[in-house]
């Protein structure tokens, strides 16, 4: 690299790069911009990419539970009306009340020598 020195009127001293070295920078210095926007753009890539898996995986896993959850509901609902049917028919006194069946007739006749 070799500078070349000249005199200004003021008599300061400058020196002066040559197109081959500055050259060299420049180039040195668009590498160094481009590896550093290259390694911040992949950065910033796998982030977004990353916090879009994490929110599916959330959201199937909260899928999973809401399913479960209806299934218990309606497993507790079926509990619950049976129960309540049956404490229903032990409590209702016209049952109690009503008459034993004495004889047996079915509609069809066939069904009636069935029985027999």
């Amino acid at each position: 690299m070799s500078l070349i020195d000249y005199e200004l009127k003021h008599g300061k001293i400058h020196t002066k790069e040559t197109l081959k070295s500055e050259t060299k920078r420049t180039i040195r210095m668009l590498v160094i911009t481009l590896g550093t926007m290259i390694f911040v753009l992949s950065i910033a890539f796998l982030f977004i990419s990353n916090s879009g898996a994490q929110k599916g995986n959330i959201l199937q896993k909260l899928k999973s539970e809401n399913k479960d959850l209806k299934n218990e509901n309606i497993d507790l609902t079926t509990k619950v009306t049976d129960s309540n049917s049956f404490t229903n028919l032990q409590d209702n006194k016209q049952i109690f009340e009503m008459q034993k069946i004495e004889t047996k007739n079915y509609v069809t006749p066939e069904d009636n020598k069935i029985r027999k």
